[in-house]
């Protein structure tokens, strides 16, 4: 059997237009089809691009929501809750990133939890993003219930700023 390649930029392109297609905004769209690319591209092949049309079938059986409405409720300049209104766990990531950058940059510290979203792919990608940023990442387990909160977090995504760890250490 002979094989085809193709550059990854194409695929990705041809998976955001699935996704518009389908209904989610352009910028979503992106967001999502940019995972899927980059986790085969690492060799996480089992959360690439042959999960495109489990996430399709999920947002055509109404299981998952393609625009949803992002809800953020900050507790303290570092710490916030994130509500993904049942869509793609790829965008609600990807806002929770963002925001908990925001914090550690004013902050040093952003800890953002998310409830109500869907399966955001290979971790290993918010680990890149955060990495990029000159930060670090703390990902407990999923699902985690606490009870003081009275809801179940998703995802709890921890920032610590790296430029405070490498200062400990070259206290040293």
């Amino acid at each position: 059997m002979k094989f085809k390649r193709f550059k990854h930029s194409i695929i990705q392109n041809l998976i955001t237009k699935i996704f518009v297609k389908i209904g989610l905004p352009i910028k979503d769209a992106k967001i999502c089809s940019y995972s899927l690319v980059r986790s085969d591209l690492r060799g996480v092949w089992s959360h690439g691009i042959a999960r495109t049309s489990i996430y399709c079938k999920r947002i055509l059986k109404k299981v998952a929501n393609p625009k949803p409405k992002l809800k953020i409720k900050f507790f303290s300049q570092s710490i916030a809750h994130l509500n993904g209104n049942n869509g793609l766990g790829f965008v609600i990531a990807n806002r929770a990133i963002d925001e908990a950058i925001k914090m550690a940059k004013k902050n040093g510290i952003g800890l953002v939890a998310v409830s109500n979203s869907n399966h955001f792919g290979m971790a290993a990608l918010y680990l890149e993003i955060i990495v990029c940023h000159g930060y670090s990442l703390m990902h407990p387990p999923l699902y985690l219930h606490m009870e003081q909160w009275h809801l179940t977090l998703a995802q709890v995504l921890l920032l610590l700023a790296v430029q405070q760890i490498k200062k400990m250490f070259h206290s040293f």
